[in-house]
């Protein structure tokens, strides 16, 4: 093509200007106004904390234990998965770490939880990494220790530790961190309450404590209002021009930002996590991720959604957390928890009475108020006493009888999580069936 002939300078110059009307329209798309719509009205997410003088506050010797934390080794990894073979060293880490033990134990005896979210909402979040360093020296504490009565007193404070991260944060990060703490010593303590060596009493002090721990709905709750506050009042921040050039092109009430469409996508996503927990709605596992939420909730014509407030959507999809898989993983837990209640409580039953009873009924009231309820539907959790085996019907949210075939298939070793029902065994651990 020869750039003198005019007809072609004509060709050119069509090219370009059509290249840069492509390139510019978004950007003048993007600062043109649009009505944002009304003010959201998001009064049902406000949460009231109370204010503790500091001398009771638990979370303040917390923060003297996790001083006094080692950090965790670089052979971690080695201990993890032979810890028989490393008990020395691992021993020698425990008693280097007694002061921050002392402490904590200390700290969570209190049990004074919810002092913390008097403070602002980020700031317990650095926190986290010691919280988790402390949960798993004292797992790691209680495999190595052979002896069942001292490895209960590790596994009660593996337990009230957990409870601590769990309620005393102020964030959804702290709530899910004190689910995978949980996770952690639930996993640890039924080798102990099978073990025939472990003393009666030693059983009856660990049920005393599986019946008084904490964790309620009304803190996933509490936990989905602070993550909606945190994530609005981080638009003020995260959503801010770093130079003067880029000013026009990120204000609200433009077409491609408008921060009350973009609290509005928060006000859907925490809302419906809120309802679903307080048994008022549905949980849509189709429309789970921030991305669906966005397809969801967007009305406007196709050719034009991805321009419409694609600001505030792009910061909502990279902020905002799985509604499903942060609930599963708070009933998962509450299921481990209920169901560890009554392996404990079915344990003491065949103590005393030489077999396990005939219903769960029989445990009411000497060894429980109630029988716990399955999390995941609000009915009695299910019992096969020939089996001996418990079960909730876990997160697919149907009852398959007790079955233990697993359902999705994973390289590592499959687990509750991955299975028809959760099963629990009285007297053992349960194999899962792999096709």
């Amino acid at each position: 093509m020869n750039p003198r002939n005019p007809s072609n300078k004509k060709l050119w110059c069509f090219v370009i200007g059509f290249l840069l009307l492509v390139i510019l329209l978004p950007v003048i798309l993007a600062m043109l106004p649009i009505w944002d719509g009304p003010p959201v009205d998001d009064s049902d997410m406000e949460i009231v904390y109370r204010e503790i003088p500091d001398e009771q506050n638990a979370f303040e010797l917390f923060r003297k234990a996790e001083k006094f934390m080692l950090p965790i080794p670089d052979v971690w990894n080695d201990w993890e998965e032979d810890p028989q073979a490393h008990a020395e060293e691992i021993r020698a880490w425990v008693d280097a770490n007694q002061e921050a033990l002392r402490l904590l134990a200390k700290g969570v005896a209190l049990g004074d939880y919810q002092v913390p979210e008097a403070k602002p909402l980020t700031g317990g979040v650095p926190w986290i990494k010691k919280s988790r360093e402390m949960g798993l020296l004292l797992w790691m504490a209680s495999r190595i220790e052979k002896d069942p009565s001292p490895r209960v007193d590790l596994h009660l404070l593996q337990l009230r530790h957990a409870e601590f991260i769990y309620n005393a944060g102020s964030s959804l990060i702290e709530a899910v961190m004190g689910t995978i703490l949980y996770n952690l010593a639930l996993a640890s303590v039924p080798e102990t309450v099978w073990s025939p060596e472990t003393e009666t009493e030693s059983l009856r002090k660990l049920m005393a404590t599986l019946v008084e721990l904490r964790l309620g709905k009304e803190r996933m709750v509490r936990a989905y209002q602070a993550e909606y506050r945190y994530g609005v009042e981080n638009l003020q921040f995260s959503i801010r021009p770093k130079t003067a050039f880029a000013r026009p092109f990120i204000r609200s009430g433009t077409w491609g930002y408008q921060e009350e469409n973009t609290k509005r996508l928060y006000l859907q996503h925490h809302r419906q996590a809120i309802a679903y927990l307080q048994g008022e709605g549905p949980m849509d596992q189709e429309e789970d991720s921030p991305s669906a939420i966005i397809k969801f909730t967007d009305r406007i014509a196709p050719m034009i959604r991805n321009s419409h407030n694609w600001i505030g959507k792009r910061f909502f999809s990279n902020t905002a957390v799985s509604r499903e898989r942060t609930i599963n993983q708070f009933k998962a837990t509450l299921a481990d928890l209920h169901a560890l209640r009554l392996v404990t409580a079915l344990q003491l039953y065949h103590r005393e009475h030489g077999h396990l009873p005939d219903t769960l009924d029989a445990l009411v009231p000497d060894l429980l108020d109630e029988v716990p309820v399955d999390p995941f539907d609000g009915q009695p959790f299910r019992y096969l006493p020939a089996e001996a085996r418990i079960y909730s019907i876990g997160k697919n949210r149907e009852d398959n009888g007790g079955s233990i075939r697993v359902i999705t298939r994973r390289r590592s070793t499959p687990d509750r999580n991955h299975t028809e029902d959760r099963v629990y065994g009285v007297f053992e651990e349960v194999e899962f069936l792999q096709d």
